[in-house]
């Protein structure tokens, strides 16, 4: 079980990476289906309910052409 600092961390980084989509006016249908990404999966990302590897920000953050930074900022 994950500790309140990590669940808070989560939830900021899925808003982040869902604000970055927004910005772009890309659907979750959009990035699924033109990057390869399962639409449940971003959508868990977003909500700070998944944890993500390193190389699926990286994917996303070249499938929404911003740097990885934005993520954490």
């Amino acid at each position: 079980m994950s500790t309140t600092k990590e669940q808070d961390f989560l939830k900021k980084l899925g808003s982040k990476i869902r604000l970055q989509r927004n910005e772009k006016k890309i659907s979750l249908n959009q990035l699924a289906t033109q990057f390869g990404f399962e639409k449940s999966s971003i959508s868990k990302l977003e909500n700070g309910k998944s944890n993500s590897t390193i190389l699926t920000l990286m994917k996303l953050s070249h499938a929404l052409n911003v740097p990885m930074e934005r993520f954490f900022h």
